[in-house]
């Protein structure tokens, strides 16, 4: 199986995922604007992606906070986004947004904002790995 096709078997999986399958693996990404503490690769990776979120005002990363956890109470579950290369307007408008929609809406946004994170990190990585290779062979300078 190619890059290609492990990256659209993955995302099967996860839009395959039962509600509590869902809800479980949408508890392993951190808080959305939150400082959770060192616990790895995972929370680092989050952080990078949420840097639009953590270099922008303080009122918004609260009221993203405020919001993500209005969310959880709402819903039952953790806001997740894909927030690579989003603003924390962006982001704060698109949570308001997603507060009004029903349980099951979300379940499924969940499930697909899951499987856009955990795509652009493949491609992250097989581009990390690809630019050895390819620098070695003389294609990029």
């Amino acid at each position: 199986m190619g890059l290609v096709g492990l990256s659209q078997r993955t995302r099967l999986a996860i839009l395959g995922l039962g509600d509590d399958d869902a809800i479980a693996f949408g508890r392993s990404f951190s808080p959305l604007g939150e400082a959770t503490g060192a616990r790895g690769l995972a929370d680092a990776t989050s952080r990078n992606e949420e840097s639009g979120i953590f270099d922008g005002d303080a009122a918004l990363r609260s009221a993203i906070g405020s919001l993500s956890r209005m969310y959880e109470h709402t819903h039952g579950f953790r806001f997740v986004i894909a927030a690579d290369g989003r603003s924390s307007a962006n982001i704060l408008s698109e949570i308001a947004a997603r507060l009004e929609n029903s349980r099951t809406s979300e379940l499924l946004a969940l499930r697909e904002q899951m499987s856009a994170i955990i795509g652009q990190r493949m491609q992250r990585l097989i581009r990390e790995i690809a630019a050895p290779a390819i620098a070695v062979e003389g294609r990029v300078q």
